[in-house]
């Protein structure tokens, strides 16, 4: 028994310390928005514009190069959660933020010209490398559209290639 709580102290203590309590003043966050060509046919579920679609990113303080991107495809951009925070200050990744809830596939192309002008706006070219994706995934919902992702749309770690630690 004593063991066991040895380890649970100290998974704990290990949690605590580790913990990131928050975004830091000199973390990067950035957002630019676009106009869809064909309005959402409803309002998004998250809420925001029929007719827009905003892209951002987050990315920690102290990262030189980004090595890699988390990306929410459904998301309306709000505070990155202090679990993604740990796991991109971990491994020096951004993580970005687009809403396609209930968008055509052929605005997808968005998210990469989002990338391609948030890599030029935070000074980090290597986030315009994300545009070509390592795998597709369907969304869980079944009320979505089918989303095959095309632009890298997706709820995984996107690696760089050619990018050195």
């Amino acid at each position: 028994m004593s063991r066991f709580l040895n380890v649970l102290v100290s998974a704990g203590l290990v949690c605590t310390l580790y913990h990131p309590t928050g975004a830091n003043a000199e973390d990067t966050v950035a957002r630019v928005e676009f106009s869809l060509k064909t309005p959402r046919p409803r309002d998004p579920v998250l809420g925001g514009p029929r007719d827009k679609v905003s892209v951002s990113v987050w990315i920690p303080d102290g990262v030189k190069t980004v090595r890699g991107a988390m990306c929410n495809p459904f998301s309306k951009g709000d505070n990155v959660s202090a679990h993604w925070q740990a796991v991109c200050r971990h491994w020096k990744f951004a993580y970005v933020q687009v809403d396609f809830d209930a968008v055509k596939k052929d605005e997808f192309v968005l998210l990469t010209k989002g990338l391609e002008d948030l890599a030029k706006k935070t000074g980090h070219p290597e986030l315009a490398i994300t545009a070509s994706p390592r795998r597709e995934f369907t969304t869980r919902s079944q009320r979505s559209t089918t989303l095959r992702v095309a632009h890298n749309a997706e709820r995984c770690a996107t690696s760089f290639s050619g990018v050195s630690t």
